[in-house]
């Protein structure tokens, strides 16, 4: 009798996760999604990469991979980039792994046989998370300044942040410039050319590129004449 073996793929060592960018400015959800990327499987029996995640509150140390649940399956070899669709709550810090499969050996109990692959190395990532916003002056005449400051939260510090992206409401919108010499917030000005009422949205961006969701802030601005 003769006995065969067949040795699992060997593990991704490089797997990554950046901001998507494959929306344009304009769009709300442009940063705030997860591509993961990796170099590909050389396996000549390849059969398929399952990606395996994991969704919790930020902070805490790296959880097991055993308590991740199966995101998805990518089934050519070449196709070594996943976009995630999910929009995870801010303030969530997302992990993944990745297992390259080839046709006897599946990471979990399978049709392919066998019942274990090599794991990829652990990466995540946090989404960030507002904290106050605050205006100098929200009933200005038209053009005269207004100042809009912005801080992230306690557990997601100034620090983690690259700036913060404010849209004004009346068609415009910018980056925050400079922090304020307290060194805790974003600060951002304007000038309203037209007496309204106006709501302020905001994202704030992590130094890693990702953003936050919008946020409408509850206190408006009024311009008069």
């Amino acid at each position: 009798m003769i006995a065969a073996e067949d040795d699992p793929p060997t593990g991704i060592n490089d797997l990554s996760a950046h901001s998507d960018l494959s929306l344009s400015e304009a769009t709300y959800t442009f940063r705030q999604r997860a591509s993961l990327s990796w170099t590909a499987s050389d396996e000549s029996d390849f059969k398929r990469y399952r990606i395996r995640s994991l969704s919790r509150p930020g902070g805490g140390s790296v959880p097991s991979v055993s308590s991740f649940t199966h995101k998805a399956f990518i089934n050519s070899r070449a196709s070594s980039v996943y976009l995630d669709p999910a929009l995870y709550g801010d303030g969530r810090e997302i992990f993944y792994v990745v297992y390259p499969e080839d046709t006897r050996n599946g990471s979990t109990s399978t049709a392919l046989g066998a019942t274990y692959c090599n794991v990829s190395n652990v990466i995540s990532w946090t989404k960030p998370q507002h904290g106050l916003l605050a205006l100098d002056d929200d009933t200005p005449n038209t053009m005269a300044e207004v100042t809009a400051t912005i801080r992230p939260t306690a557990t997601f510090t100034i620090a983690a942040c690259k700036r913060v992206k404010v849209v004004w409401g009346d068609g415009g919108w910018g980056f925050t410039q400079s922090l304020t010499s307290a060194g805790g917030y974003f600060k951002r000005e304007h000038r309203y050319s037209k007496a309204t009422t106006f709501s302020l949205r905001s994202q704030i961006e992590s130094l890693e590129g990702f953003r936050s969701g919008v946020r409408t802030w509850a206190t408006s601005v009024v311009v008069a004449n």
